[in-house]
């Protein structure tokens, strides 16, 4: 996994943990994590999805499988964290990343790729997104990682 803090970036966060959008109130239970699934293969996000639904603490917010349809389920579905695809149908989704954090002030994007080239990584970090993780990951490491984004790491 690589993410923010490893490459110094303090402009967006001091490294995972700068999600602002949920916050239980004084002794409550803290709402759970809201993730959204972006890939353009339905069974990806499916197993994602499966995966997720049986984490305590984390739900699925939405699922889109193009850049646009991801910026809809920001708006309409309000995820504290997407899982990004780096190649979807409509394009490129590095250069979304900003405008999906535009668009939801404390939303963290976690780069989920089959891409291992350094290239990829330097570009998605340097985009805002706040890890980067491969397809190939553990599933404990995705649930670490959606975690530690929302300051709830182990």
């Amino acid at each position: 996994m690589i993410n923010r803090s490893e490459r110094g970036d303090a402009s967006r966060s001091s490294g995972l943990g700068g999600g602002k959008r949920r916050h239980g109130g004084g002794g409550s239970p803290q709402a759970p994590i809201r993730v959204g699934l972006v890939d353009d293969h339905a069974s990806v996000r499916r197993a994602i999805g499966s995966l997720l639904s049986g984490e305590q603490g984390i739900e699925v917010a939405g699922e889109a499988e193009t850049i646009e349809g991801a910026l809809r389920m920001v708006r309409d579905d309000a995820p504290d964290v997407i899982l990004l695809d780096l190649g979807l149908r409509d394009g490129d989704s590095l250069p979304a990343i900003p405008a999906l954090t535009d668009a939801s002030p404390g939303l963290e994007v976690i780069v989920l790729t089959m891409h291992d080239e350094p290239g990829f990584r330097a570009g998605a970090l340097r985009a805002g997104a706040a890890a980067y993780l491969l397809k190939d990951a553990p599933p404990s490491v995705l649930i670490e990682t959606i975690s530690a984004t929302q300051g709830q790491g182990s």
